[in-house]
């Protein structure tokens, strides 16, 4: 059984050019050996959570350093249903827009599986942490976001993309 982070990284790699992992540092060779036995279509790029146990915002905010794409889709990688079409949608739809963030079956913004622009994200992020802020959701607050409505997700593609693992027993081929 590949890693979660494995199934997440080579649907994303249909869509981006290129894919950076934020991760702790003892997470980092794990998570290099299981993706060089892939050998997923696009670089990789790892970069160091410079503040680990600070949430999904610090991982957000290390991870944009460096990128000079002008959209950049964000992604946890316990995620495994993750649709690359839907992703692609995503892509289509920031124009406009500081970012397009789904919306779950439950009515909640998903900010995990969203696309920003990249330049508006890094500087909002630092903004909320240097703050002492540390909600990604919170920081969705200083973004002129397109929210995609429940009904379209379901209609596109269904809320499973939206899903998260949170168990080893929900891991997609586990019996």
């Amino acid at each position: 059984d590949d890693p979660m982070l494995v199934r997440v990284v080579c649907r994303l790699a249909t869509v981006v050019d290129s894919v950076v992992v934020s991760c702790r540092s003892d997470q980092h060779d794990p998570f290099a050996s299981a993706l060089d036995a892939v050998d997923p279509p696009v670089p990789i790029r790892f970069v160091p959570d410079s503040t680990p146990g600070e949430g999904p915002l610090a991982g957000v905010s290390a991870a944009l350093e460096g990128i000079d794409s002008p959209r950049t889709a964000v992604l946890a990688y316990d995620m495994p249903w993750v649709d690359p079409e839907f992703l692609a949608y995503l892509f289509a739809q920031v124009d406009g827009s500081d970012a397009a963030v789904p919306t779950g079956a439950s009515g909640y913004l998903q900010p995990t599986q969203a696309v920003y622009r990249t330049e508006r994200m890094q500087s909002v992020a630092a903004a909320q942490l240097s703050s002492g802020e540390r909600s990604l959701l919170g920081a969705l607050d200083e973004l002129d976001i397109t929210a995609v409505p429940a009904d379209v997700v379901e209609a596109r593609i269904g809320h499973r993309t939206l899903r998260d693992v949170n168990t080893r027993e929900e891991i997609p081929g586990r019996d």
